[in-house]
């Protein structure tokens, strides 16, 4: 039989379900898993083991789930293997009733987002509280295949010891200053580092900084490989840190209006960074009310962020090295 797991969020809520999603199969290992879902995510998932199948959920074709239309023929031949459904979705959506008229017998619909303070993992992991215990990571663990490792040496060229920097994100609101993560680049440099800055279509015009390996809109396999290969990554709330998170990458990430105790990546090797004033969190939900104080990332200095970015490095190396001294 199969499962089908629907999501159509960002990257970073997308892998905010992961781990719920490798409890499912470790509790029902002989069952296919399908992502129906944005096909960029699916693939990523199915090469780190979360999923057998992708459906595109944007394609034209899947629009009678999403509606009262009459559920065509080839709709229910496609679902007859389908024996559960995992729903990323409000409750009252349609999609949740069209399970029960496709004959899909056990469904289990969460909204995408906690209504209280809690971490978004542990949120997603609540689905299956009672069989937590099977897990002995509650992150997602992201990999991708060796012949990724050639290309990213090509990338990155010869600069030693990279460190990937993403100035954007979803919002504006959760930016640090552009001109700071300028000057943390040539931190970076000085240091005997060499800056990644990464670009994505948020990023779509953004300059970036003099000595910079600039890599634009990069697919996820290639960035999750870059970041294996990287020594640190600094960016703000968004899908890209949780990216770099789990791939294992020593992270820090620059939080303000949005929430860290929900919003943090999962990770040891992670560490946010607070800007903001006591009016936070403010995002997402602050009903499009305006900010009474504005500009909370700028609370955030250079120095702060190089200052922890130091610590984080440090202490991942000093980790890197008692592990290569227990297995000699």
């Amino acid at each position: 039989m199969a499962t089908i797991v629907y999501h159509i969020g960002a990257l970073g809520d997308f892998l905010a379900v992961l781990p719920a999603v490798k409890l499912w199969r470790l509790v029902h290992p002989l069952d296919k898993t399908i992502l129906l879902g944005k096909p960029a995510f699916g693939e990523l998932g199915k090469l780190s083991g979360y999923f057998d199948d992708v459906w595109d959920a944007q394609r034209a074709a899947w629009s009678w789930l999403f509606s009262t239309a009459p559920v065509p023929e080839q709709g229910r031949q496609k679902f007859a293997g389908i024996a559960a459904a995992i729903l990323f979705t409000a409750t009252d959506a349609p999609i949740v009733g069209r399970m029960s008229e496709l004959g899909v017998r056990d469904v289990y619909v969460q909204p995408p987002f906690p209504l209280e303070r809690i971490p978004i993992y542990a949120y997603h992991l609540s689905l299956f509280q009672r069989h937590v215990y099977l897990l002995d990571d509650f992150g997602p663990s992201i990999s991708v295949p060796a012949s990724y490792a050639t290309i990213a040496r090509d990338i990155l060229g010869a600069g030693k010891n990279p460190v990937a920097l993403h100035p954007g994100s979803g919002s504006a609101k959760k930016n640090w200053p552009l001109c700071r993560f300028f000057s943390l680049a040539e931190r970076i440099k000085k240091r005997g580092f060499s800056p990644l800055w990464l670009r994505g279509p948020a990023e779509e015009g953004l300059p970036a900084p003099d000595g910079c390996v600039v890599l634009d809109n990069a697919e996820l396999p290639m960035l999750v490989r870059l970041f294996q290969s990287c020594r640190g990554y600094i960016g703000n709330d968004s899908g890209i840190s949780h990216l770099a998170a789990a791939a294992g990458c020593p992270s820090i990430v620059l939080f303000g209006p949005s929430d860290p105790l929900v919003w943090k990546p999962y990770g040891a090797k992670v560490r946010a960074l607070l800007a903001r004033p006591g009016c936070a969190p403010c995002h997402p939900n602050n009903n499009g009310k305006p900010c009474p104080v504005g500009g909370c990332m700028e609370r955030l200095s250079v120095d702060e962020v190089w200052e922890a970015f130091e610590r984080l490095v440090t202490v991942s190396e000093l980790s890197r090295r008692a592990a290569r001294v227990d297995n000699s």
